[in-house]
């Protein structure tokens, strides 16, 4: 209980139809981490002027994390969730029939946005399964306007450093910008942590911003918060008013503050993700080396069968056949220890059949 607010202790569990089933739910991103006490107890709070409207720019947010990626605060875009800022970056990178470059495996959510904006999703080629630099610069064209890595990469889960990345930035025209979405880099290694900042530092004059999330890590999914930092000056004259609750940012402004929350989920991720990928070779996949929230892993099987299987004991998991992956993947988020524990014992029923 927090302040009278109660946190549950197994936030994965859910069910269908109103009614609470043991369910654990490994299917998304990310696995169930509690978000901050401190960030709940904001949230909490705001409600008493929940009559008010909110800040209409986040302003006081935007301030809070401009001075932790050491920016200005108009180099920051707040926005209703991660997806919001990089539809709005999207929007203003590209024109109908410009394209987009992005890993052929990536969140099919940006080619959603790209084809909205009447531009082109153009597929780089994968390299033993993993996201290859060499692939996206390969196929940057005349049309091409921006170039979209997610950084850990969804699904695959691999990450470049920022030396990697400074090297794939001298490579593009000056027109092409990039746009790097490090929705689960805080679940990463600390040198992945200032990736994007680093590259701003680098490329002062060059079209590039990050976007990165309060859903994942930070827990606070239901409340829809993300941000972007760096050229987003043209995509803020999109943003619509009061895009950004108050509950939100309030809750925001707290986990922000918590650095010693973000780091414990971030060494639980990493003990939980290591647990994971022992436990998937023990049944024969073969799990990827994952710098997120989650573990993309293969097997010599019908990964869509398998995943019916578990969810009839309990566990849901993503089989990637709909996001066009080859037969045999499928991705596990990571959890709390106790997760990986669940998933154990009904990977032993299915096993058992």
């Amino acid at each position: 209980m927090i302040g009278g607010m109660r946190t549950g202790t197994e936030p994965g569990l859910v069910g269908t139809n109103g009614r609470r089933a043991e369910c654990l739910d490994l299917a998304g991103s990310c696995g169930p981490f509690l978000p901050s006490r401190a960030a709940l107890v904001a949230a909490r709070d705001s409600l008493r002027e929940v009559w008010r409207y909110p800040e209409e720019r986040s302003t006081r947010l935007r301030a809070a994390l401009a001075d932790c990626h050491a920016v200005e605060p108009d180099a920051v875009l707040v926005g209703n969730g991660s997806d919001e800022i990089l539809d709005l970056l999207l929007r203003a990178a590209v024109r109908p029939g410009d394209e987009g470059v992005v890993p052929a495996w990536s969140f099919p959510r940006v080619r959603v946005l790209l084809r909205a904006c009447g531009a082109v999703p153009v597929d780089a080629p994968m390299v033993d399964g993993k996201v290859s630099l060499e692939s996206i610069a390969a196929r940057v064209g005349p049309r091409t306007r921006v170039v979209v890595l997610a950084n850990p990469n969804n699904p695959t889960g691999d990450a470049f450093t920022a030396d990697a990345l400074d090297a794939l930035v001298r490579a593009l025209p000056n027109e092409v910008a990039l746009l790097l979405d490090e929705a689960h880099v805080d679940f990463s290694a600390p040198a992945y942590a200032t990736v994007g900042r680093t590259l701003l530092e680098h490329h002062p004059g060059r079209r590039i911003a990050f976007v990165r999330s309060f859903s994942k890590a930070r827990g606070l999914a239901g409340l829809r918060l993300g941000y972007g930092v760096g050229r987003v000056a043209e995509a803020a004259g999109l943003l619509g008013i009061c895009s950004v609750n108050a509950v939100a940012q309030a809750a925001g402004m707290a986990a922000l503050a918590d650095a010693r929350h973000l780091e414990s989920v971030r060494q639980a991720c990493a003990v939980s993700r290591a647990a994971l990928d022992r436990l998937l070779r023990t049944h024969g996949w073969r799990p990827q080396r994952s710098e997120a929230g989650f573990v993309l892993a293969q097997f010599d099987g019908d990964a869509v069968a398998f995943a019916e299987a578990l969810a009839e004991v309990g566990v849901r998991i993503r089989s990637m056949r709909d996001w066009g992956l080859p037969e045999g993947y499928a991705r596990f988020a990571v959890g709390p220890r106790w997760t990986v524990t669940r998933l154990a014992e009904a990977m032993r029923q299915v096993s058992s059949r």
